[in-house]
């Protein structure tokens, strides 16, 4: 990131706390508490930038909502209006028309930023579509520049060690340390000269590889891309397709299905290592539970060795120390360190931020914008139906403005069909302008609700056909 990582301890100290497309009730509770603690007790303000209504809202000192998949321009709008309150040349364009924001709107949350002393912008990566992330970036890069504001930011995926996962270079363009693949003395220098210096294939491109058959064999660990990829239907023919499909997991799953090999994993209690939370934090993950299976750990090292990694990894510690030895960030990072409390890595450098041209939200052919939404308690397969928070889980709804409810002519508690990328999902109706008019927000509540194949398997905007049923 252009601007420091804050940890989660740092958003009670600050006294502008700015959500960008983020719901932490649903996505991060123990970050959502931090913040209401910041706003009720240490005298934060909150301000909101979002797509939906959310439980965090009625803390909010300032509330803008723009219209679902128009993030990119909202983001660059706040963006603009603090670079020419700075008197900066803006090299690039907003256009509030798309979002539903207004001109007075804007330019209270520019007076509320532009006016913080200390702020703290959240945000989750995981729900900008497009570019959109560079532009959040590029926005924290305007925000340092104002000579009288400290700033700081938490990027609040959703999931666990996102972070550290995108650290040790778990993103197809980057080195682990956020290190560029194109930055190639830089590259050689850590990784030696045989290091690769082209960018590898993002997840959603290994799927659409191995549907064109371009991609042969796929080893998934702990994950469930049927379900939790977009693309629906279009994934499950993607790993047909491949000759070998090997599926590392914990639990049988639509996925483990598919595999022609199933590895056992033994799951989070039997882990050790180190994870990294959303505030650049590193924790030791100590094993709680022994198991007569092989360590994941041991099991992916053996996998190296036969593709003819040297790498001796003969304890778990001998990973820690490459990592501290060739990782930037975590140069000091040790297990003694590290302790039972943590410790907080140094900061990543992020790379030049040059997103493109906003693309246009307009719809055509009546279609609606598809906002997926995450719902905590989600019937999974974690918490099934013998869990004992079963009594959260909720029927597949879909969130509609009251003006897109009246022209498809339905009311609350009527079930309606959501139809795009070649599938179909049932959801029963709530008429409670939680988005704006032209969007619909649909959380996702089970896995077999299969909301997610909704969406188009390269990431392109999602737009769903609505009738009555």
């Amino acid at each position: 990131m252009p601007i420091d990582h804050y940890d989660i301890e740092q958003v009670e100290n600050s006294n502008i706390v700015l959500l960008i497309a983020s719901d932490p009730t649903e996505e991060l509770p123990i970050l959502d508490l931090r913040i209401k603690k910041a706003v009720s007790r240490c005298g934060a303000k909150l301000l909101s930038l979002n797509d939906q209504d959310t439980a965090l809202d009625k803390y909010a000192g300032l509330k803008l909502k723009y219209k679902v998949g128009s993030e990119a321009s909202a983001v660059d709008a706040l963006a603009e209006g603090l670079a020419r309150e700075l008197g900066e040349s803006v090299d690039f364009s907003s256009d509030l028309g798309p979002t539903g924001i207004s001109a007075d709107e804007m330019k209270s949350l520019v007076e509320a930023v532009r006016s913080g002393m200390k702020i703290c912008v959240i945000y989750n990566p995981a729900a900008l579509s497009g570019d959109a992330a560079l532009r959040v970036k590029r926005l924290l890069s305007v925000i340092a520049k104002i000579p009288t504001v400290e700033c700081g930011a938490i990027p609040a995926a959703p999931a666990t060690n996102a972070v550290g996962a995108m650290d040790m270079g778990l993103v197809s363009d980057y080195y682990p340390g956020g290190v560029p693949v194109a930055d190639s003395e830089k590259v050689k220098e850590l990784w030696g000269e045989t290091a690769p210096t082209k960018a590898g294939l993002t997840a959603l491109e290994m799927i659409a590889k191995a549907k064109s058959g371009e991609l042969k064999a796929l080893w998934v660990h702990r994950s469930n891309p049927v379900v939790d990829f977009p693309g629906g239907t279009q994934v499950v023919e993607a790993l047909k397709n491949l000759n070998l499909l090997v599926v590392h997991d914990m639990l049988e799953t639509e996925t483990t299905q598919l595999a022609k090999i199933v590895l056992p994993s033994n799951g989070p209690g039997f882990d050790e290592g180190t994870t990294t939370n959303i505030g650049g934090r590193v924790q030791a993950r100590r094993m709680a539970l022994d198991a007569n299976s092989v360590a994941d750990w041991k099991l992916i090292s053996v996998m190296l060795k036969k593709l003819g990694d040297e790498t001796d990894y003969s304890r778990v510690a001998k990973v820690l120390n490459e990592i501290s030895q060739k990782v930037p960030g975590y140069q000091e990072i040790n297990s003694r360190l590290v302790g039972k409390l943590g410790c907080n890595r140094e900061q990543v450098s992020g790379a030049d931020i040059s997103p493109d041209n906003v693309a246009s939200t307009e719809s055509s052919n009546g279609k609606s914008r598809l906002r997926v939404a995450t719902y905590l308690f989600a019937h999974d397969k974690i918490l099934d139906a013998s869990s004992k928070l079963a009594h959260h889980f909720k029927p597949s709804s879909a969130f509609l403005n009251e003006s897109d409810a009246a022209n498809i002519g339905v009311a609350n508690g009527d079930v309606i069909r959501l139809s795009g990328n070649g599938m179909e999902v049932d959801a029963e109706v709530t008429i409670d302008n939680r988005c704006l008019v032209g969007g619909v927000v649909v959380p996702k509540i089970s896995d077999e609700q299969g909301v997610n194949g909704l969406v188009n398997l390269d990431g392109s905007p999602a737009w769903v056909d609505i009738k009555k049923v």
